[in-house]
């Protein structure tokens, strides 16, 4: 994962961290960089399913990173009302 990671591939990163993440499926931290690598290849609908269960896990603490990514997912899909809200969670955590 390093490789593809570094050199800026997420396609390829995220072909790696898929099958991690489904046998994996209660690992906030293999979901978040799943869902990373999949908004960062183009695919912010799939990053957004990732990004989701990611926060569903690190309830009732959520991480403001995966709030964050979750924000982007959603703004690139189109859901605007609703980046807005993940971005208000953050503003609220701090």
């Amino acid at each position: 994962l390093e490789a593809p990671w570094s050199a800026d591939d997420m396609r390829e990163a995220a072909r790696i961290l898929d099958p991690a993440a489904r046998e994996h499926p209660d690992r906030a931290d293999l979901l978040f960089y799943l869902g990373v690598a999949r908004l960062r290849s183009g695919d912010a609908e799939g990053a957004l399913e990732a990004l989701r269960r990611a926060d569903e896990l690190e309830a009732p603490m959520p991480s403001e990173n995966t709030r964050w990514m979750l924000a982007a997912a959603l703004e690139r899909a189109g859901r605007v009302d609703e980046a807005c809200d993940a971005l208000r969670s953050v503003a609220a955590s701090a």
